[in-house]
């Protein structure tokens, strides 16, 4: 894939383990990692997955790591602090509106007059 320039990564939800995909890291371009269970939608992030990717930023520093799955304005923060270096923003960026839900992540991030 790589050779083709497609990077390859690693879908990681919350039920599974670091263990588990230890052995396929090291062929990933990066690992996203999902906060809330696939498939579903309006559920807040859990704190004990946060810590997971706390964890997995701890083992692999050299991987990109996405976090996708229950970010909003509560959480944004303390994802990127756990080691996220992209995150997934669905709901809280668009319900109501992306023009309503924009301006209130800007304002937890600290960056409401800089472009994301």
């Amino acid at each position: 894939m790589r050779r083709e320039s497609v990077l390859a990564g690693v879908a990681i939800s919350p039920a599974l383990s670091i263990e588990a995909i230890s052995p396929l890291v090291q062929w990933a371009d990066y690992l996203l990692v999902m906060l809330i269970e696939p498939g579903t939608s309006a559920q807040s992030s859990r704190p004990e997955l946060i810590a997971k990717l706390r964890a997995m930023r701890l083992q692999w520093p050299d991987i990109a790591i996405i976090a996708d799955g229950g970010i909003d304005t509560s959480n944004i923060v303390d994802v990127i602090s756990a080691g996220a270096d992209r995150v997934v923003v669905g709901g809280a960026l668009f319900k109501p509106t992306p023009d309503v839900g924009y301006e209130p992540l800007l304002d937890a991030l600290g960056c409401r007059n800089a472009a994301l």
